[in-house]
């Protein structure tokens, strides 16, 4: 009679190499990469296009209130774009605000944006709390830097 432990017939243990897990967990880490890559790509556009409608919005709002009430002024406030009008300046009347995308930096011709005063008739004026360097007639040229470099010109 034979003992249970040698009347064990040999079987082969099935499973993966060490070769074949190695090369699954290369292909996997390779495909995350360039996955990584393009979702980070796409927020940077998304982030972007949403900069570029906050700004042509900013803008669109800040000429008609301009033409309205004889004179506005967008202002970047942290994170957040703030139109003022009326009597704005000294606690009452109209004021907007949107928000940037995060990352998000605008200049104005080329020099950082901290406001833009329009007149009623919705040309460039410097004003007591908004100086810019833009003289009279002359059209704003936005330039917005999304994080990762990108650059978006927005005319008006």
């Amino acid at each position: 009679m034979n003992s249970p432990l040698t009347a064990r017939p040999h079987s082969r243990e099935s499973g993966f190499t060490l070769i074949e897990l190695m090369a699954v967990i290369a292909l996997i880490a390779i495909l995350a990469m360039v996955a990584i890559t393009d979702i980070t790509q796409q927020l940077q556009q998304s982030e972007t296009s949403e900069a570029v409608r906050t700004l042509y919005s900013a803008w669109a709002d800040l000429s008609s209130t301009a033409v309205a009430t004889d004179g506005a002024t967008l202002e970047q406030r942290g994170p957040s774009l703030v139109l003022l009008s009326g009597s704005t300046i000294s606690g009452s009347g109209m004021q907007t605000s949107w928000s940037l995308p995060e990352n998000t930096k605008i200049s104005l011709n080329g020099k950082t944006f901290n406001c833009l005063s329009l007149n009623g008739d919705a040309m460039p004026i410097s004003t007591a709390w908004c100086s810019t360097a833009l003289t009279s007639g002359t059209v704003p040229n936005f330039w917005l830097s999304v994080s990762g470099g990108a650059y978006v010109t927005a005319k008006s």
